[in-house]
């Protein structure tokens, strides 16, 4: 395949380093041994994690540094936080806003998805299943009203699927069920990320059908 030129790259997942870790504590009591103590919960997996950066005055520059060292052009990033709001109002160029998605919150998480689609101009909605408490398959009736909401708004969703980084269990994040999940909305936008480890090969098979 020929590769097309004069496209950047575009991050589909990046975050800003914050003042410590405790941004990941929302799934520590997720974790598997081995995992529970790290300070960056992938850490076993990527080596050499640029600490030094965290706690930094200037997140936004110091990311946007990163950006043009490895030649990425345009970060999505989570809407909300002071962080992110800067970012967006100051380089609307770079950084494009991504909203979250909470099927545990019921109606209250549907209301939220149309605040930041308002508020932010969302251009998409990204689902981390094996990060809710409790966890949430990508088939499960709980998600389909944020499926419904993501068709009426005209975004698609971010899932991600495969086997997770962090050491918790695979189940709700499994690509069959994405399969079945995505066969009730023909007309939902379905991105799976964070490479569906192990199914690259399905994945593919998947967006054929």
């Amino acid at each position: 395949m020929v590769m097309p030129k004069g496209i950047g790259i575009v991050d589909t997942m990046i975050g800003f380093p914050a003042n410590d870790f405790s941004q990941y504590d929302f799934i520590r009591k997720q974790l598997k041994d081995g995992s529970t103590d790290l300070d960056f919960p992938v850490e076993y997996m990527f080596k050499n994690v640029p600490k030094e950066l965290y706690g930094n005055k200037d997140p936004i520059s110091v990311t946007l540094h990163e950006m043009d060292r490895f030649g990425v052009e345009i970060g999505l990033i989570g809407a909300g936080g002071d962080v992110s709001r800067k970012a967006l109002q100051t380089y609307p160029d770079r950084f494009v806003a991504q909203g979250g998605v909470d099927p545990n919150k019921g109606k209250d998480g549907i209301r939220s998805m149309v605040r930041q689609y308002e508020e932010f101009g969302v251009c998409s909605f990204g689902a981390f299943n094996s990060g809710f408490d409790p966890q949430v398959g990508i088939d499960d009736e709980l998600m389909y009203p944020i499926y419904d909401k993501c068709v009426e708004l005209d975004v698609p969703i971010f899932s991600c699927a495969g086997v997770p980084g962090p050491r918790f269990l695979l189940w709700s994040r499994d690509l069959g069920r994405s399969d079945k999940g995505r066969g009730g909305f023909p007309e939902l936008c379905i991105i799976n990320r964070h490479g569906c480890e192990r199914c690259g090969d399905v994945a593919c098979e998947l967006r054929l059908r």
